[in-house]
């Protein structure tokens, strides 16, 4: 029962990854004039890499960095923070990452 459990907890786990948004031009597929599709390289507080796809209402800032919440490989919700935030692991790869210049 204990291990059944603990299989539900880790499928329904919120997991936060971290992003920036390096460009000023997102998808938008002509659905809605309010629907812009990011895809974006992100890490997890430990710098394991990770592609996501996401969805804003309006043009990111180009340069900012996000946190993003993850459930069963779907993006739920995001949100705007400081560089200082996000953990130094995610941090430093952010950084270097070439995806994300």
């Amino acid at each position: 029962m204990q291990a059944a459990l603990l299989k539900w907890q880790n499928v329904s786990a919120v997991i936060p990854y971290y992003v920036k948004i390096s460009t000023a031009h997102p998808i938008n597929n002509g659905q809605s004039p309010w629907k812009f599709t990011y895809l974006t390289e992100a890490y997890s507080a430990t710098g394991t890499a990770k592609s996501l796809e996401f969805i804003a209402s309006h043009v990111l800032r180009p340069g900012a960095y996000f946190q993003v919440y993850v459930r069963n490989n779907s993006v739920i919700t995001w949100e705007d923070i400081p560089l200082h935030a996000i953990p130094p692991d995610a941090r430093k790869q952010l950084r270097e990452s070439p995806s994300q210049r």
